[in-house]
C-alpha cells in the first residue's frame, strides 16, 4: 500500500502539534508548582524526585579488613560503627553547652513555660511535615493547641523541674 506524501506530512504535523502542546502543558504545570512551592513543598518535591534519573544507593563498603561487603545489615553495621565514633564528641559537647558561664543544668529550673509560648511554638511549626515517632502530625498539633496547650505546659515544666 502506498501512502501518499500529504497524508505522511499531515500526520507529522499532527504529531508535532500533540508534543508542542504536551511540552507547553507541561512548562505550565512545572511553573504552577514552583509558584505554590511556600503553600504545598511536598508536591513541588514529589514532582522533582519523580524526575531525577539517579538513585542513592549506598555501598558496596569495605570492612576492617579491607573485604568489600555488599549485604545491607553488614553495610548498616560498618556505617553504625563509623558514625558512633562521633557519639562521644556529641556526648562532651553535650555536657560543655549545659555547664556554661559557670551554671548547670540546674538553672533549667529557673525556667518557666506558659501555655502562651506552647502556643506560639506549635503555630510555628510546619503543617506538611511527617509526624513523629509517636505518630502526631504538626497539622494535628496546630488544630488542637488550644485544648492541649495546659496540658502540654504542666508536662514540659514538671520535666525541666525534676
Amino acid at each position: 500500500m502506498v501512502i501518499s506524501l500529504a497524508i505522511l506530512l499531515n500526520k507529522k504535523k499532527a504529531r508535532n502539534a500533540a508534543i508542542a502542546s504536551l511540552r507547553k502543558a507541561c512548562r505550565k504545570y512545572e511553573k504552577k508548582l514552583a509558584s505554590n512551592i511556600k503553600n504545598d513543598s511536598k508536591t513541588f518535591y514529589r514532582y522533582v524526585r519523580s524526575k531525577s534519573r539517579t538513585k542513592d544507593i549506598i555501598g558496596p563498603l569495605k570492612d576492617d579488613r579491607g573485604n568489600i561487603v555488599t549485604n545491607d545489615g553488614h553495610m548498616a553495621d560498618i556505617l553504625n560503627n563509623f558514625f558512633s565514633v562521633f557519639r562521644k564528641e556529641i556526648e562532651d559537647m553535650t555536657e560543655v553547652t549545659m555547664k556554661f558561664n559557670g551554671r548547670d543544668e540546674r538553672s533549667l529550673r529557673d525556667i518557666i513555660i506558659t501555655p502562651d509560648m506552647v502556643k506560639l511554638k506549635t503555630g510555628k511549626l510546619k503543617q506538611n511535615k511527617a509526624p513523629d515517632d509517636d505518630g502526631i502530625t504538626p497539622k494535628f498539633l496546630k488544630e488542637v493547641v488550644d485544648e492541649i496547650a495546659e496540658p502540654l505546659t504542666v508536662i514540659f515544666n514538671k520535666s525541666i523541674s525534676d
